[in-house]
């Protein structure tokens, strides 16, 4: 018999689950980029499998030398949070250079503009 407790599981599912209903609603509604509702449905259905098959999380929890199912679960969430997070942050980092890049393009056609709008003021 699987030691997970059935709070665990239950958790699992329901937890999921949202997620899943969340991201889709999320989609449909395009309040989120398709790439990352991939990436949550993903970890959701992972997520989902563990808490409708035990055995795989324990098997892997014994494998990898967990003491409790839930251990192995806990590590596990914290990891792809923190895989997620640091991919946001990635995400964040490379959006903020390109928002310094087109800063400084702006400032470059607003000066090119000035300039011609001088031009022209001298001619006439």
């Amino acid at each position: 018999m699987v030691s997970m407790p059935i709070g665990l599981r239950v958790a699992l599912i329901a937890g999921s689950l949202l997620v899943l209903i969340y991201v889709t609603v999320s989609s449909v509604r395009s309040k989120m980029n398709v790439r990352y509702a991939i990436m949550w449905v993903t970890w959701s259905a992972v997520i989902l499998i563990m808490g409708i098959w035990p055995e795989l999380a324990l098997h892997l929890a014994e494998t990898i030398g967990f003491q409790t199912v839930s251990n192995f679960v806990f590590v596990f969430t914290i990891g792809m949070l923190f895989l997620f997070n640091y991919y946001a942050y990635l995400k964040m980092s490379r959006l903020n250079s390109d928002v310094r890049k087109l800063n400084y393009e702006v400032a470059e056609l607003r000066k090119e503009l000035h300039d011609l709008k001088e031009g022209k003021k001298d001619e006439q």
